[in-house]
């Protein structure tokens, strides 16, 4: 299916059957068999689906099978591509952590439908359905030259730094305008309270010379 959606996206309608066969190997001769013997353990070790051991048991699925699931996924499809040591081990130190974040959305809901209302016998059965659209979402991730982006943005010191220059320019220039303003306002002010003394003076002069 992945590889049905990227030819339509790259105007290709040729299927790699390699790379279905290297995933069929994979998802059959070795996931499943994980899957199966995870579950028997972990059913044996928390029975029951109190609220209690339906958190034990998707904690213990996301934190200890999970990243354990990703890695061997990325370490056996890079073995059957004949890929070098160094090669997998790029790939998963660039494409492990994204991926792991996303399966934090899929799978805690789909895990508690999955212990809570299943019976262990049909778990397998469950996931395996679940597993067919997930690793259709793998095979995708694995090759695509995009990695999901989840890293959050970094403030950077220089930028507040400015920022800060910026505002205290800011305030220095309206510091400097609002004392010419007021100074030019107390100069208004001296020159209209001399011209009130004269006109007084003027008018005072006036009144005792006619008397």
């Amino acid at each position: 299916m992945s590889r049905k959606l990227e030819a339509c996206s790259i105007n290709q309608k040729q299927i790699d059957f390699n790379r279905t066969l290297r995933f069929s190997v994979v998802g059959a001769g070795v996931m499943a068999p994980m899957f199966w013997k995870w579950y028997k353990i972990l059913d044996g070790f928390l029975p029951g689906t109190t609220k209690t051991i339906l958190l034990r048991k998707v904690g213990l699925d996301q934190l200890l099978f999970g990243p354990v699931c990703l890695a061997v996924f990325f370490l056996a499809t890079g073995v059957l591509e004949l890929k070098k040591p160094s090669q997998i081990s790029k790939e998963l130190k660039e494409k492990f952590l994204p991926t792991f974040a996303i399966r934090w959305l899929v799978w805690p809901p789909a895990q508690l439908v999955n212990f809570y209302f299943l019976p262990p016998q049909l778990r397998c059965l469950y996931v395996g359905m679940l597993v067919f659209g997930w690793t259709n979402f793998l095979s995708y991730i694995k090759h695509s030259s995009v990695v999901p982006n989840l890293t959050f943005p970094r403030l950077k010191m220089f930028d507040l730094a400015s920022l800060d220059v910026k505002k205290t320019k800011a305030d220095v220039v309206d510091q400097s305008d609002s004392e010419e303003i007021s100074s030019e306002v107390s100069d208004n002010t001296i020159e209209q309270t001399k011209t009130v003394g004269a006109i007084v003076q003027f008018t005072s002069t006036s009144s005792t010379e006619g008397s």
